[in-house]
């Protein structure tokens, strides 16, 4: 019974293009971040995929893939904390 509530783990595979050098990522806060913004984070480069907040907390949760491939996580911030952020030109 137990294997039936196992999920499996989820990978993301990695992107064509390498990610930008460190050089490049600005500090923009978090409610100025959007889906498809790359985000450094830990030392890794991750990609917005999806934002949400809620009424019941000022948090904003964000869904991170990492542009390497790997494992996707989802981190929670206040939405005047700042990022070290490269700004995606479409928004995608």
């Amino acid at each position: 019974m137990a294997d039936k509530l196992k999920i499996p783990p989820v990978f993301v595979d990695a992107e064509t293009e390498p990610p930008p050098p460190s050089a490049a990522f600005r500090k923009y806060p978090l409610e100025h971040i959007a889906s498809g913004d790359l985000v450094l984070l830990h030392g890794q480069v991750w990609r917005v995929k999806d934002r949400r907040t809620t009424r019941a907390s000022p948090r904003i949760t964000v869904t991170l893939w990492p542009v390497v491939g790997g494992r996707p996580h989802s981190a929670s911030f206040f939405p005047r904390e700042w990022l070290p952020a490269v700004r995606a030109a479409s928004g995608v």
